[in-house]
This record gives structure tokens, sequence and C-alpha cells, in this order.
């Protein structure tokens, strides 16, 4: 029994230990930008006011056991009601909230309202993708611009997201930069566009102070592969940001017309996908404009390999189950060489 005990023990500790390690890509605690700072210091306030509380009861608690444990056959004195501990008990706790209440309203004032100079960009989830809209950049020229699971954003700039969905409640999370809030789904204007101005349309403003690569999760259940709508944000130094901006916005370094893959993207995919500067408009799908720049596909599950894409074109249900292409490209739908072709092609988008 002793060696079952300790077992347990140790394995306790191990698992406490291992979740408190703040390195892992979607930790709340090794954080960056002033919100996602502020998150966590509340939740370092509670959690020691909690560990003390806990320290405390659970330290009268064994006191009393041992303290007044029965002796013998006499019965114990009794004795009923005392108002002094009994007022005692009713304001600590008071006071503990209170402790903890001003400073979490001082928090949802200073975070309601984004800084004056946020830079604007809509988030539109999809059943089970993201697209990101870009709204207005200051000084960049970033209007129009539109890409899908991989965002980019300027280190130390204030950026205001205008939260909503096409399908279900979706909820967008980075937990090294902020909070999550529900993309809610909204009505489409007269042009075919979801409309950002909606009452229900969400907003949250994020900031990331230290330039790199951070890992985005969709965190409202939101059917089949809700656990695979995952995304990326790339914090670039401002300098970084203005030249992916300017990349974006040029016409896409074209593979030439003449490569299979081209006749392939579109007959199979105009329908879903748009590539600016070529005939495929499609908007139910991500824009792949540019794709060969990303460093993910299919809602930043996998690297952006040749071996990885040729995979998905394969077979997009094993990969990613539920998503919509897998219901018109089964294993099968591509030969060999049509798969070689199109991924070749899709890599070519610089």
């Amino acid at each position: 029994m002793s060696r079952r005990l300790l077992l347990i023990v140790g394995l306790s500790l191990l698992m406490t230990a291992i979740s408190c390690t703040p390195s892992h890509p979607q930790s709340t605690f090794d954080v960056t930008g002033p919100i996602a700072s502020g998150q966590r210091d509340l939740f370092s306030l509670m959690f020691w006011l909690a560990a003390v509380v806990f320290v405390l009861v659970e330290g009268i608690f064994i006191y009393v056991i041992f303290r007044y444990r029965r002796k013998g056959n006499e019965m114990p004195a009794q004795h009923h009601g005392n108002t002094r501990m009994e007022i005692a008990w009713t304001i600590a706790p008071a006071l503990l909230l209170v402790v903890v209440m001003v400073p979490t309203i001082q928090k949802i004032f200073e975070n309601a309202s984004p800084p004056d100079n946020s830079y604007e960009i809509a988030v539109i989830g999809h059943q089970w993708w993201w697209e990101f809209e870009y709204l207005d950049c200051g000084p960049v020229d970033c209007a129009g611009l539109v890409t899908a699971n991989e965002l980019h954003i300027p280190a130390g700039q204030p950026v205001n997201f205008t939260l909503v969905s096409e399908d279900v409640i979706h909820a967008f999370w980075v937990p090294k930069i902020g909070g999550k809030r529900d993309a809610l789904p909204v009505p489409k204007n007269s042009d075919g566009k979801l409309d950002l101005v909606h009452q229900r349309a969400n907003q949250l403003w994020l900031q990331g102070d230290v330039p790199g690569e951070y890992y985005g999760q969709c965190a409202e259940l939101c059917g089949v592969s809700h656990a695979n709508m995952r995304l990326r944000v790339h914090v670039d130094e401002p300098d970084t940001f203005a030249q992916w901006v300017s990349n974006q916005k040029s016409p896409n370094s074209l593979p030439s017309s003449t490569n299979p893959g081209y006749e392939k993207l579109t007959t199979l995919c105009a329908a879903c996908h748009a590539i600016t500067g070529t005939t495929l408009t499609g908007v139910i799908g991500p824009d792949l404009s540019h794709y060969g720049n990303r460093g993910t596909l299919a809602s930043a599950m996998f690297d952006n390999t040749p071996e990885n894409l040729k995979e998905w074109l394969r077979d997009p249900g094993g990969m990613k189950p539920g998503n919509i292409m897998a219901g018109s490209v089964k294993p099968g739908t591509l030969s060999e060489e049509e798969i070689e072709a199109l991924a070749d092609y899709l890599l070519g988008l610089r």
C-alpha cells in the first residue's frame, strides 16, 4: 500500500509540475502585450489569495480535528453561537472579494475601448478556418488585404479586431497575447459581405510587444473539427510588417498558365477559392493569394511543405475531418500527376 501511495503522490507531483510550465505554445503565463499581462496579473492575485485561504482553512480544520478529537466516552462541551466569530467570517470574505473586485473592474474599463491609434482588422470565423480582412493600418496601406489562418501584426501596435462568423459561434483566442471573445453569426449586406457593424459584431483589441510566432485556437465548440480550427499570429517588426503588406498587395508571382495545375485550379477549385490576378474568385474557402509564402496549411494544423500539401490534396478529409473540401475531393479524385502539378502551382504563388 505504501508503494502505491508513493507512486500516486509522485505522479501527482509530476503532472502538477508539467502543467505549471509557462513554455508551451498556448500558455497564459508566458505572455506578451498589455492585455495578456493584465489578465495574468489578475489570475496571480486571485490564485495567491485563494492559496492563503486554503492554507488557513485547512490548517484550522486539521488543528480542530486533533485538538478536539473525542477522548474516551465523555460528551464534549457544547457551544452554541459566537457572535464575534460569525461577524469575522462574514467580513473577511467580503474584504477578499473587494480586493479582487477593484483591480478586475479597473482592467475591464481599461480594456473596454481600443487606443485611438489602433489598426483595424476583421476576423471572420468559418467551419473550420479563420479569415482575416485588413481594414485600416494607419500609415501602411493594407485596406482590402485578405488572408487566411495566418495573421500578421506589427510589434507594439494595438490592433482592434471586429469578430464575426459566417455560420456558427466561434471564439477567437491567442493566449499569449490576450483573452478570447466570441465571433457571432451576422447577416450579409446587399453586396454579399458580412455586416461588420452589426450589433452582434464583437470587438477585441490586442497588442503583441515581442516579435515572434504565436499560436491561437477557436475556444467555442463549433463542430467536428473544432479542435482543428487553429491559427498563427506573426508579430513582426514594423518594417517587416510593412514589407509583408506590400508583398501581399502586389500581384502574385504566378507560375505559367501552361502549368497543368492551373487548368485543374480553374476547373475544380474556382468555385471555392480566390487568387488575385487569376480567374479564381470563389468565396467559400480560404483566399489562396501568395499561398507559397504561408508557413502552414489546413488552418495552421500542418507545416506548409510539399509533402503535406500533396497529402492534403490527396485526402483532405483524412487530414482534417469534416472540412468542406473533403466533400468534393475524395481519395482518388485527383491523379498523382494532377496532385504534383497542383502542389507545384500553389507553392509557386508568391
